[in-house]
C-alpha cells in the first residue's frame, strides 16, 4: 500500500490540484527527486524490512540478556512505534522518549522500570558504537562515487 501510494500519490495529488498551479508545481518538482520505479521502491522496501527486523531482533536479544523474556511478536508490534516516537525532534538521539515508549508499551506486562532504563541505555550504547564504527569506516574508505557527486562540476568539457 505504501509503495503504491509512493508511485501514484503525486499523480493523484496533481490531478486533484489542477486549479492550484503553485501547489501542483511544487508537488511535481518535489516528486522528481524520489525514485518512481516500482522495482527500486520494492528493493528499498525489502531492505528496510530486513533492517527493521534485525533491529527488533537485537531488542529481543537485549531483553533476553536482561532476563526479561518479551515475546518477539510483542516487540514486532511495539518497537516500530517506539522508533517513530524516538525519531521526533524533541530530544537528543531519542533519549528519554525511547525509554518512555518502552515504559508505556512494555512495563505493564513484561519489564520493570529498571529493566526499561537498562534496555534504553544498552540500545543507546549499541547505536552510538555502531554509528561511530560506521563513521570511521566511511571516513577511511572515502567512496569516490560519493565524493564525485559532492564535488562541483568542472567548467571545461572541451
Amino acid at each position: 500500500l505504501v509503495s503504491l501510494s509512493w508511485v501514484f500519490g503525486p499523480r493523484i495529488a496533481t490531478a486533484l490540484l489542477k486549479n492550484h498551479e503553485r501547489t501542483r508545481q511544487t508537488i511535481e518538482n518535489t516528486s522528481k527527486g524520489f525514485p518512481q520505479s516500482f522495482r527500486c521502491i520494492a528493493s528499498i522496501t525489502f531492505l528496510s524490512l530486513c533492517f527493521h527486523s534485525f533491529q527488533i531482533f537485537l531488542h529481543w536479544i537485549i531483553c533476553i540478556g536482561l532476563n526479561a523474556p518479551v515475546p518477539i511478536t510483542v516487540l514486532f508490534t511495539t518497537i516500530p512505534f517506539i522508533n517513530i516516537f524516538s525519531s521526533l525532534p524533541v530530544s537528543w538521539n531519542g533519549l528519554g522518549v525511547r525509554e518512555s515508549g518502552y515504559i508505556f508499551f512494555l512495563t505493564p506486562f513484561y519489564l520493570t522500570q529498571e529493566q526499561v532504563i537498562a534496555m534504553g541505555a544498552l540500545w543507546l550504547l549499541a547505536a552510538t558504537i555502531s554509528s561511530g564504527i560506521g563513521g570511521i569506516l566511511s571516513f577511511l574508505t572515502r567512496d569516490d562515487k560519493v565524493t564525485s557527486l559532492l564535488a562541483p562540476p568542472s567548467g571545461d568539457t572541451a
